[in-house]
């Protein structure tokens, strides 16, 4: 603990140089007043993980993320102000892209974001750090617009890794039929070398 609290004390000194007003708290959720559950790290792809052939405990740590993304989700709706809490801890002032980007792992299908990105959204009126309302629309049409627009962005930086993840994928796939076919020339040659040998014994 000790360790990562001067971790936290170098990286939030560079943030600072650099800057930016994130900020590193090395505690758990439970230690910094923040009710909400730890996420678990998958480590690969959104793609990746909707693989029918994926290893048991990683498909098991994809399932608990769910659970835990969807009861995030629950207790954010049921009070928007544990998200607002939540990033007001890290960061002194946050903009909508920010509050998207929270919910996008603490929120489980596309129906649960949008609502809990209107419920964050309006109940941080006054806290947001770019205009939230435009004379043109409704406050929920705008926040409906807004949200869609976020939730495009998302959609558009997954597909680009799972364009990126195709192409690494079938490189992969290429890989393992040029050392298949390197196997099967081995293997002839090796079963014409035995071949010849029975031809010279007889």
């Amino acid at each position: 603990m000790k360790w990562r609290e001067q971790w936290a004390d170098v990286a939030n000194e560079h943030l600072l140089r650099a800057g930016l007003e994130i900020r590193i708290d090395h505690r758990t959720l439970e230690a910094q007043g923040i009710d909400l559950i730890p996420g678990r790290k998958i480590g690969v792809s959104a793609e990746r993980q909707r693989h029918p052939d994926l290893p048991r405990s990683l498909a098991d740590r994809i399932a608990e993320q769910r659970e835990i993304a969807a009861e995030n989700g629950r207790r954010i709706l049921e009070d928007p102000h544990r998200a607002l809490r939540a990033l007001r801890h890290t960061q002194a002032s946050f903009t909508q892209h920010d509050i998207a980007k929270f919910l996008h792992g603490r929120t489980d299908g596309a129906e649960q974001f949008q609502a809990a990105y209107l419920k964050v959204t309006t109940a941080s009126a006054g806290l947001i750090a770019e205009p939230l309302l435009r004379p043109t629309l409704s406050a929920t049409d705008r926040l409906r617009q807004r949200a869609d627009k976020v939730a495009e962005r998302l959609a558009a930086e997954r597909q680009q890794e799972q364009t990126v993840q195709r192409a690494l994928e079938q490189q992969l796939r290429i890989q393992e039929q040029q050392h298949l076919r390197r196997e099967r020339d081995i293997s002839k040659q090796h079963e014409l070398g035995q071949d010849h040998d029975l031809g010279l014994d007889l």
